[in-house]
């Protein structure tokens, strides 16, 4: 596998937090497990990882709510 962003080759299993745009509000989704690139940490998501979290995000039930500060 190379990373879309830097071309690098090395990856490792990390834990990333990611934040998705629904139109009308944000979500954020955490610990989602993905590959990792080691040179400049893009996060890259399995395929039926993805799909959980749009089941998630569309109709899951969320743990809890966090307010953010937005500029």
């Amino acid at each position: 596998m190379k990373c879309t962003v830097c071309g690098h080759t090395g990856f490792s299993n990390k834990f990333i937090n990611k934040i998705f745009d629904l139109g009308d509000r944000h979500v954020m989704v955490q610990q989602i497990p993905a590959q990792a690139c080691e040179r400049c940490g893009e996060g890259v998501i399995a395929s039926d990882t993805v799909e959980k979290i749009r089941w998630l995000v569309h109709g899951g039930n969320p743990s809890g709510m966090m307010s953010v500060e937005v500029f």
